[in-house]
């Protein structure tokens, strides 16, 4: 075989993730991908229709995490009609996840259920542990911990994004950023340092603050969250947002 076929072939079987385990990542869309504020009635509706925010860098978290895992599967609570709108944000914000679902309103009236059978499917269709990240506005965070005590072996781990700041179950970690999720993803020895280091200097430098924690999310004024980090390698890059995060949760910049 010359030299040009072996090349194509090497090209060929690196379009597949060979790296990848048998791990999947399920997220929630609305104020876990999505902008949407689903707390204020009139707000989920406009947003709901009108707004392609999203969380920042939760693209490049997305990214990064395709490189270990074996895909990204979008679960949504929102009726099937809204579908052409999930779709207008992930084009925008280059996602490229393997399958979005969304609910038939009249089929699936239990939001819990709908949400619980569709990760549920996934693990033994599949074959697969699986990546959970939601958030505490509805209940992804007992919907998930079903799965967990059903799954026990199969949940690699659960991630609830802050943004009511209620009282969660214990068995979670929650995040106030992607870079957060990242920081575990490390610490779990998934993700390498490069993609952890690239995502955190993204949210230190270059997005605006309204789009890491826009207003009607929780806003931590003090770093009690990423005082127990511990990792060297990254110390001075955490203290670097952390800082910038408590100084706009504070009101010193806008």
């Amino acid at each position: 075989m010359g030299n040009s076929k072996l090349i194509s072939v090497f090209i060929f079987l690196l379009s597949f993730n060979i790296f990848a385990s048998d791990l999947i990542v399920i997220s929630d869309f609305d104020d876990t991908i999505k902008q949407t504020n689903v707390q204020s009635t009139t707000g989920a509706i406009l947003n709901g229709v009108f707004s392609t925010k999203a969380f920042a860098g939760m693209n490049s978290l997305f990214n990064s995490m395709d490189s270990y895992t074996n895909g990204l599967y979008v679960l949504s609570n929102s009726p099937n009609l809204l579908r052409f709108k999930i779709f207008k944000l992930i084009d925008r914000h280059h996602l490229s996840p393997l399958e979005v679902s969304t609910r038939n309103i009249i089929k699936d009236r239990n939001g819990f259920k709908y949400k619980y059978d569709y990760v549920v499917s996934k693990i033994r269709k599949l074959n697969s542990k699986v990546v959970l990240i939601g958030d505490d506005v509805g209940e992804d965070p007992e919907v998930y911990l079903k799965v967990k005590k059903d799954f026990p072996s199969l949940v690699a781990e659960i991630y609830i994004h802050v943004v009511k700041n209620r009282k969660i179950p214990a068995g979670v970690t929650d995040y106030i950023t992607s870079f957060d999720i990242a920081i575990n993803e490390y610490k779990k020895e998934r993700m390498n340092l490069n993609q952890v280091m690239l995502l955190g200097n993204e949210l230190a430098l270059d997005y605006s603050m309204k789009n890491v924690i826009p207003k009607f999310s929780f806003c931590p004024k003090d770093n009690s969250r990423w005082e127990n980090t511990n990792i060297s390698e990254l110390a001075s890059l955490v203290e670097e947002t952390t800082k910038r995060i408590v100084n706009h949760c504070q009101g010193k910049l806008r």
